[in-house]
């Protein structure tokens, strides 16, 4: 059939037909979304959230939808956005060898495990901040600790160390100091170290693996303990879909009862995403 006019000059990109796909597969599930976002998000806004990533790195397209899908369906659990550049999580994607496919992983950044550090109601307050060479900066850990840092107006010159400060309810502040050294090794173990934000956002990357140290240290909320063990098995090498297996979010019962929705199975799911699994007998 030849090319009407309204059709010439409209042909699609691959590409552009991928992102529609994503989107497309995303929006008609987004009902399951619905069920675990915070009052302030909305569905549209974390498939936008979505696409905004993918728009940053085109890698994502090529990923499973049903990765995607997961990736955003532990953000929403976790009540934090997706794909916003500053503070959230952020589909990474990573081949699954063992799948041998490209999957998206959920990656919660430094901004992202303040806000979940936050929810245990005992933090009042976290930083972080990177240290360069003509900066002032000094520090003592034992009965006098402290932290004392004046950025230099100037050139600042190498990075020579991170921190990460908590304050705690009815407690002395608690932080911890890295050097180089110290985020070069947190870098080489990151299944991430070569590419994405290691490469991109290498300071914030760095303030990131302070935080993390930082909350061994503070009161511990459900979902900051979930994020950490979730990164802590996707660094181990585990894929999404290997964490998650196939995520069914169509409504209606599971059981024969009708006790136990689709919605009430997927949170359990969820919520079991961090934690180590059973050993093997043999």
């Amino acid at each position: 059939m030849a090319a009407t006019p309204e059709s010439q000059g409209k042909e699609v990109s691959p590409l552009a037909a991928k992102a529609r796909n994503i989107q497309a597969f995303l929006m008609a599930r987004q009902g399951a979304f619905a069920q675990l976002l915070p009052k302030h998000l909305t569905p549209e806004r974390m498939v936008r959230g979505v696409m905004a990533a993918a728009s940053r790195n085109p890698k994502l397209l090529e990923c499973t939808t049903q990765s995607v899908l997961q990736c955003v369906l532990v953000a929403a659990s976790l009540g934090l956005e997706i794909g916003r550049p500053r503070g959230g999580v952020h589909p990474v994607p990573f081949r699954n060898n063992k799948r041998g496919v490209m999957e998206a992983v959920p990656i919660t950044d430094y901004r992202g495990l303040m806000d979940l550090a936050y929810r245990s109601g005992q933090v009042k307050g976290i930083e972080a901040r990177v240290v360069y060479k003509g900066d002032a900066f000094d520090f003592a850990y034992g009965t006098e600790s402290f932290v004392k840092h004046i950025p230099t107006m100037g050139e600042r010159g190498a990075l020579i160390a991170v921190y990460a400060v908590g304050h705690i309810e009815n407690a002395r502040p608690v932080f911890v100091v890295l050097s180089p050294a110290d985020i070069e090794e947190a870098r080489k173990s990151s299944r991430a170290r070569e590419d994405g934000p290691w490469v991109t956002h290498y300071a914030d990357m760095a303030m990131k693996t302070a935080v993390r140290r930082l909350t061994n240290w503070l009161p511990q909320a459900s979902e900051l303990q979930r994020a950490d063990e979730l990164e802590d098995r996707i660094d181990a090498g585990e894929g999404i879909s290997d964490l998650l297996g196939v995520i069914d979010v169509e409504g209606g019962p599971v059981d024969d009862s009708g006790a136990k929705t689709r919605t009430d199975a997927l949170k359990e799911k969820l919520a079991g995403a961090g934690e180590a699994a059973p050993p093997q007998d043999g």
